[in-house]
């Protein structure tokens, strides 16, 4: 099976993900990076959580003994990714930390396009999935899904949650999610590759919490954050 890799560059859950992924024998026809405003937030907004200094996977050291082509481009959704990707005949796109995919590019596979989603799925959608679960007190845990048109819709092929109560602090928490994203994508992708997965509409599956908030988050500003780790912490 020949699968592209997508992530914003040198994100660290994205590259957590890779790493996995190649420890495990699945190694990418190719790596396309988004090179960005939105990279650069994104990537620092892990890093700057983690208070001790904390060495990430980087990809070329990812790679490093194998042969595998790595391009930059500066949006995942322009021409030049489009034409990047279509030029290999793929099966499947897998995505690290992005933006959202467009139709151009989620389309191009023939089986589709999946992303690691660090939220528990139906219930938490969009961005800071782990923020605002501590906020509504909603499932924490990760989602391995198809994307769709719509932001965190498509089918689940994997979740799992996870007790908040064991993360006791903001460091751990994310640590405990990239961890999980990355192991259950490794799941995924093994499964795909076998042929023995299952799609699962989210309409058919109930949510966790009744008193769930359907719909998609959007990015945490700075006090909710701070009032989720503070809450996380037992100082709230």
């Amino acid at each position: 099976m020949k699968f592209a890799y997508l992530n914003l560059k040198e994100h660290p859950r994205g590259n957590i993900i890779l790493q996995a992924l190649v420890n495990s024998g699945f190694i990418p026809s190719i790596i396309i990076e988004e090179d960005s405003s939105l990279a650069v937030k994104n990537r620092n907004s892990i890093i700057s959580a983690f208070k001790e200094k904390t060495v990430f996977p980087l990809v070329q050291d990812i790679i490093a003994n194998l042969v595998v082509p790595i391009f930059t481009v500066s949006n995942h959704n322009n021409k030049e990714c489009e034409e990047l990707l279509k030029k290999l005949d793929i099966d499947l796109i897998v995505l690290g930390d992005t933006r959202v995919i467009t139709g151009n590019i989620m389309n191009i596979p023939k089986i589709g396009t999946i992303n690691s989603h660090p939220g528990y799925l139906p219930d938490v959608k969009g961005n800071n999935p782990y923020i605002w679960a501590i906020i509504h007190d909603l499932p924490q845990g990760c989602s391995i899904h198809f994307i769709d048109e719509n932001v965190d819709t498509g089918d689940i092929i994997l979740r799992e949650s996870f007790d908040i109560k064991l993360c006791k602090s903001y460091t751990q928490l994310l640590q405990t999610i990239n961890a999980l994203c990355a192991k259950l994508m490794v799941d995924a992708v093994e499964r795909i590759s076998n042929n023995s997965y299952a799609r699962v509409s989210q309409s058919q599956i109930a949510f966790a919490n009744q008193d769930h908030i359907d719909k998609e988050f959007f990015a945490a500003p700075a006090e909710v954050k701070t009032m989720a780790i503070k809450k996380l912490e037992g100082k709230f």
